[in-house]
């Protein structure tokens, strides 16, 4: 018993190969972000943390390691936690550098600072973190509306 093979042969339509199906798309593959949306969302985590606001008490705290300073010569009486708005917003970590700055000689002029000067520099210290906060955020409100969050 012979048999007889059919070898196919190429055909003469003029029309273009047809497309090769699209795989399917696994569903859990299509829901879990990227890696580098993944580490966007640590890094604005740990901003967030470090951005977080001082609290009154924190405020005090630190207000109260510059009182061994020397005050400036016809200087308001000194202001607390209450009396300084100004320090209102800024975070802790920056408040803390800021405050240290001045006794160590790196800021100031050897005066004790006022509640002005301080929060100036404590808002130098933390720009470059809400920097890098807001680009974040862009970062990841425009992978969630290509679809990649």
């Amino acid at each position: 018993m012979s048999r007889e093979v059919e070898i196919p042969r190429p055909s003469r339509d003029p029309s273009p190969p047809r497309a090769a199906a699209t795989p399917a798309i696994d569903p859990r593959r299509a829901l879990a972000p990227s890696a580098r949306v993944r580490a966007l969302r640590r890094r604005a985590d740990q901003l967030l943390t470090l951005l977080d606001e001082a609290t009154p008490e924190t405020i005090a705290r630190i207000l109260v390691t510059l009182e061994p300073m020397p005050k400036r010569p016809r200087e308001a009486p000194a202001a607390d936690a209450q009396a300084a708005p100004e320090l209102a917003g800024l975070p802790s970590f920056a408040l803390a550098a800021a405050a240290a700055d001045y006794p160590l000689g790196r800021a100031g002029d050897g005066w004790r600072p006022t509640i002005a000067e301080l929060a100036s520099l404590a808002s130098a210290k933390a720009a470059p973190f809400w920097t890098e906060a807001a680009s974040i955020e862009r970062a990841l409100a425009e992978a969630a509306l290509v679809g990649g969050a």
